[in-house]
């Protein structure tokens, strides 16, 4: 009988988490070799683009090649395995890592095997690395589309999924849905009917207001006291079932001063 593994906790378990120090190592040895791997492909994939032809621009080729590399890697690896763009991200990879080696390895076969190529193989083989820029271009922006394009994708499915969620709430009932808002369109003009009274109805309150608020200061009230003593008036007529609040909290400012204007207008028309 084979032996069980040790239970979880057991003293005798052999511990599998992985050593600070190797880490450390791993870090600062994968740093130095990171370095010196950029450096030498740099000067291989430059020497190749001198070869081709872009003497001045030559160090940009070894850039946006080993560039495309390691952020297409680097995507490639980060990303899970169920992620919608991982085989995308992979053949990426895989093709820009397969780039960065052909170059190297081109740049060494020109230098020290060159005299077994024709001249037109030469040709051709250099001007295909001189293509490679829009190649790179492309993939990257494809990188970039199946990327944003599942960040998007997730965000709109969320959206969709709360919309739908919302309509589906609306509609489960359609008859009495339909008949809340019949309801509510016929109880709106009753509403307002009782929230505001009409105009004699302010006027049989505002005249006796108005008029005692005029013998008592001998001037013409302000809007500020006409709204303050038309406030204290509309307390008893407020009706039981009127939305009103006691002690004309609802009378704003603005309606005080309209109705002043309707009392001064009355008055007006009854002086001879």
């Amino acid at each position: 009988m084979p032996a069980s593994p040790p239970a979880e906790g057991d003293p005798h378990r052999p511990d599998t988490r992985t050593p600070s120090s190797a880490l450390a190592a791993a870090r600062l040895g994968g740093a130095v070799a990171l370095v010196a791997a950029a450096s030498l492909s740099f000067n291989a994939l430059c020497d190749l683009a001198r070869h081709a032809g872009l003497h001045r621009l030559a160090a940009l080729l070894p850039i946006a090649v080993d560039a495309f590399a390691a952020s297409s890697l680097f995507v490639a690896y980060r990303l899970p395995g169920d992620h919608s763009a991982r085989r995308t991200t992979g053949r990426t990879a895989r093709l820009a890592l397969a780039l960065t080696v052909a170059c190297n390895a081109l740049d060494h076969l020109l230098d020290l095997a060159g005299y077994l190529l024709t001249k037109h193989v030469r040709d051709v083989l250099l001007v295909a690395v001189a293509s490679l820029p829009p190649l790179i271009v492309e993939r990257l922006l494809h990188l970039q589309t199946a990327l944003v394009g599942d960040s998007g994708q997730a965000v709109t499915s969320s959206v969709t999924g709360q919309a739908l969620s919302h309509l589906a709430g609306h509609v489960a009932d359609p008859e009495q849905d339909l008949d809340d808002r019949i309801g509510e369109t016929q109880a709106e003009p009753r509403r307002r009917a009782r929230s505001r009274p009409d105009d004699d109805h302010w006027l049989a309150v505002a005249v006796p207001v108005y008029r005692a608020l005029l013998v008592r200061t001998g001037r013409r009230p302000t809007e500020t006291a006409f709204h303050a003593a038309l406030a204290e008036a509309m307390v008893g007529e407020a009706s039981s079932d009127d939305g009103d609040a006691a002690g004309g909290r609802t009378i704003s400012l603005s309606t005080a001063k309209r109705i002043r204007a309707m009392v001064e207008a009355q008055q007006a028309e009854k002086t001879p």
